[in-house]
């Protein structure tokens, strides 16, 4: 009798799977994709794609500077990303500058030659932590300044700014600017 019950417990719970069993079930699929798996694992990790893009295609000496962002450790090229309590090298520059020109030449003076944006969290920490930090007109101009930039790399989540006046990196020659098993 306690067989039976079992036995249609389980058939009774495959309706209603679990996340954790579906994301069980769903791995036997990755064994020979590994796009698939970086596909998931980007949905965990927003900047992901930017890092393949960041890692695949931009020269080793670039310096990037996060905005939204502080997830690091998949990124093999020089970064800085201030938390959210750190002063961010942008905030007051963009909101002194008297144009972008100068804002991006004082930043590349800095070393910096990227600006990576994650926009989710730009957007939710503009929203709660810099509004207490940073002073009044520097998230408004920060915002401003970056969107006249150069994007290198873009995505749903994440965009990748060229300093450099005009954008020397190399896109793919077909297709989006990030491949397709990132999405």
């Amino acid at each position: 009798m306690l067989l039976v019950a079992a036995v249609g417990a389980q058939g009774a719970s495959m309706i209603r799977q679990s996340p954790i069993h579906k994301a069980w079930a769903a791995s036997f699929s990755l064994a020979g994709h590994p796009e698939r798996g970086l596909r998931i694992a980007s949905r965990f990790h927003p900047s992901l794609g930017a890092a393949v893009f960041v890692n695949a295609r931009l020269p080793k000496n670039v310096k990037i500077l996060f905005l939204g962002e502080t997830r690091v450790y998949y990124f093999q090229r020089p970064v800085v990303a201030p938390s959210p309590y750190d002063e961010h090298p942008i905030g007051k520059l963009a909101a002194s500058g008297p144009d972008p020109g100068t804002i991006r030449d004082r930043l590349a003076g800095q070393g910096y030659t990227h600006i990576l944006v994650c926009w989710p969290e730009w957007e939710r920490l503009g929203r709660q932590y810099y509004s207490r930090l940073w002073e009044n007109g520097e998230i408004e101009a920060t915002d401003r300044f970056v969107r006249t930039l150069s994007a290198v790399y873009s995505d749903r989540m994440v965009t990748v700014f060229s300093l450099e006046r005009y954008a020397t990196e190399t896109f793919p020659q077909e297709g989006p600017m990030i491949d397709s098993f990132v999405r």
